[in-house]
């Protein structure tokens, strides 16, 4: 499979293989990364087919800063970011299926559109958004093309007020995480 690596430099590079490959690559491409240190994965709530992989060493302050995949983590799973990230992170599909190329066509087009913008925003002293917007959300959700994402996140907010949800983004989060009716909104009325 493919997954995509963020240095801590913040450049960003495509690699192939399953989570084992992944997890090799990380100890062996790092100075400070060492069999006893932590394999960490994160979940990402708002990118549910991808996961973040790293390692976290026991002595913080061996491993360099790595800002862009902070922020990338925030946006992705704004609960649970690591905050102060350290070293390498890969962003890896969810399931070891290679079969289910996730990090394929409009899924990929996001994950590099946040990288290139929160690339931008630092390297402009800025601060980059912490959160994923709503038709953002509906393509990691589903893997739909941007414009399919903002139609269907237009039907959604015409039909906000129906709801018991107070945004478009916990209403998506609803429909993707506790029915099956997300696929439905994608749909032309």
């Amino acid at each position: 499979m493919t997954y995509m690596v963020v240095d801590s430099n913040g450049a960003l590079h495509e690699r192939r293989g399953n989570y084992y490959e992944a997890t090799e690559y990380l100890l062996t491409s790092q100075e400070h990364a060492s069999r006893v240190d932590d394999r960490a994965f994160e979940f990402l709530e708002d990118f549910p087919w991808l996961r973040a992989r790293w390692i976290a060493p026991f002595d913080r302050s061996l491993a360099p800063a790595n800002p862009v995949g902070a922020a990338m983590m925030q946006i992705f799973d704004p609960p649970g970011g690591p905050g102060d990230y350290r070293g390498t992170v890969v962003f890896i599909p969810s399931t070891q299926h290679t079969s289910d190329p996730v990090l394929y066509g409009p899924r990929l087009n996001l994950l590099l559109s946040i990288h290139r913008e929160v690339s931008d925003a630092l390297a402009a002293q800025g601060e980059p958004r912490h959160r994923l917007r709503p038709a953002e959300m509906i393509t990691a959700a589903t893997g739909t093309s941007a414009a399919n994402a903002r139609a269907a996140c237009e039907r959604l907010e015409r039909h906000l007020p129906q709801t018991r949800f107070e945004s478009v983004a916990d209403l998506v989060r609803h429909l993707r995480d506790e029915t099956t009716e997300l696929p439905d909104w994608l749909q032309p009325e």
